[in-house]
């Protein structure tokens, strides 16, 4: 029976991530879950989710594992043309980028740990070591970087591993996409119901200068906009 209690305890933390996400739970929540997941269930010591900002640089808002990591990393930001660059430098399978340390020699950045006792020998994890798992929506669009490091065994990951961990990667692409298809839903609701009130509330009223001055109040705020200029064409 062991092996079928082993496989519960696999797939009990995918099961929970699945139900929050639709359930519509906080995106935040999800990416915790997911993390924590890689954590526990994949094997690594620090797992950590970025998703791609409307200013294309990748933001880490989720951090699973040791504390130390999780200071340095969390809300740090890296331009989508950094990682572009380093996933170049990568050697790809799937949707997995390994990047062995070195490779990019004293370019290299981000959270290090201290792996000195480890000797360097084939199949071993070294301490610059790399491996990210790209998060795409069902369209295929890219939306973050699943990131981890420092493998229980201290061995580079086998495929079984790498497998495991592109499911947890497809499953944080789909709470990401989840998460962004809900903020659009909700933007569109709110401009719709602001232009809305904006609308009736100038309907009534006939003069020129007071209808421009109540529109331009009513749709800066629906813009979230500090300045708004409205041209009058006679």
């Amino acid at each position: 029976m062991a092996p079928v209690r082993h496989e519960v305890d696999l797939f009990r933390p995918m099961y929970q991530i699945i139900r929050r996400i639709n359930l519509g739970v906080d995106v935040h929540t999800v990416l915790s879950v997911l993390t924590q997941g890689v954590v526990d269930v994949v094997g690594f010591q620090v797992a950590a989710i970025s998703w791609l900002t409307d200013a294309l640089d990748f933001e880490i808002v989720s951090v699973a594992g040791r504390d130390d990591a999780r200071e340095q990393l969390m809300g740090t930001r890296v331009s989508l043309a950094e990682m572009e660059a380093e996933l170049r430098a990568s050697d790809q399978s799937g949707c997995l980028f390994f990047l062995p340390a070195g490779r990019l020699g004293e370019d290299a950045g981000g959270w290090i740990p201290d792996v000195s006792d480890v000797a360097p020998q084939p199949g071993k994890w070294l301490g610059e070591d790399t491996l990210r798992c790209l998060l795409r929506s069902p369209e295929g669009e890219l939306l973050g970087v699943l990131s981890v490091d420092l493998p229980d065994d201290g061995l580079r990951p086998t495929a079984a591993r790498r497998e495991l961990l592109e499911m947890y990667a497809d499953l944080a692409g789909l709470a990401l996409n989840q998460a962004r298809r809900a903020t659009a839903l909700e933007e569109r609701v709110r401009l719709s119901g602001a232009v809305q009130a904006a609308l009736l509330s100038t309907d009534a009223d006939h003069d020129p200068a007071r209808l421009v001055a109540t529109s331009a109040s009513a749709f800066s705020s629906v813009l979230r906009a500090s300045t708004l200029w409205v041209r009058v064409i006679d």
